[in-house]
Formats: structure tokens, C-alpha cells, sequence
């Protein structure tokens, strides 16, 4: 949008707002401005609240069971795609069952380096360490 007119980008940005508050995202299902108000306006003109006299009142009992209805909607849709995701991250892990009296060689991630690693070339390993006693589940990443 900004391409031709970069000096212009602050005049450009309620447009990209719009356009992406209307954008049906892929988590939801639904665009941002239907998850919260119920509709999804085409325009922007859609958006300009029409005079009192005009106005058609609806009833706000039902009005606030379509949005409830649209949001359990909505809630299901996240949690079908998180659990899509889950398994498409999972695929590949292996489950690691370590019992007492194993030995395991533990990789440190460049987050957990202590200070004395100071190169990246330097050994990232620590261990063997000894299994004393399983805990809980382990955590597979």
C-alpha cells in the first residue's frame, strides 16, 4: 500500500487496520471485528452508525445469545486447530522413558549457557549423569 508513496504511510495505516480486521484469521475462523461485534463489514461505510430514528432495535437477550453461540464457536475452532498443531509439531518426537540407574548426557541451549562458556565452539554437553529416581512425565522437545 505504501510502495509509491512512502511519506504517506501514516494516511495508508486506518486502511491496513481495516483490512486486516476484516481478514479472517486462521485460528478463529473468523475475522477480528466478527469475533468481537457479531458482523463483518464489507466496507467502512458499513461502520458509520446509522441515525437513532433509523435504528432497528434488536432484542438484547438474543443478541447476547448469537454472540455467546458465535463465541463457543469460536473457542471450539482454537481448539481444534491448537490440537492440528500439536500433532503436526509431535509427529516426529520420540518418547524418552529414562529409569533409575540410567546414564544421560545432557545438551545446554545457547539460553542456558553458564558464564564460562564463552565460545561457540566450545563443548555444550554436560554429563553422564546418573538417574536417581523418576519423578513425572518427561517432557519430550
Amino acid at each position: 500500500m505504501v510502495q509509491k508513496t512512502l511519506k504517506e504511510w501514516d494516511l495508508k495505516l486506518p486502511h491496513a487496520e481495516f483490512a486486516y480486521n476484516i481478514a479472517p484469521t486462521r485460528a478463529t475462523g473468523c475475522s477480528p471485528f466478527e469475533a468481537l461485534h457479531g458482523i463483518n463489514p464489507l466496507t467502512p461505510i458499513d461502520l458509520i452508525p446509522l441515525p437513532t430514528t433509523c435504528k432497528v432495535s434488536f432484542e438484547a437477550e438474543k443478541s447476547a445469545k448469537e454472540m455467546k453461540k458465535l463465541h463457543e464457536q469460536i473457542r471450539a475452532h482454537i481448539e481444534n486447530v491448537n490440537e492440528a498443531y500439536k500433532r503436526q509439531a509431535n509427529k516426529n518426537r520420540k518418547g524418552m522413558d529414562y529409569r533409575p540407574g540410567d546414564l544421560i548426557q545432557l545438551h545446554l541451549m545457547k539460553e542456558r549457557l553458564t558464564s564460562r562458556t564463552k565460545s561457540k565452539l566450545m563443548f555444550r554437553g554436560d554429563g553422564p549423569f546418573k538417574v536417581l529416581a523418576k519423578v513425572g512425565a518427561m517432557r519430550t522437545n
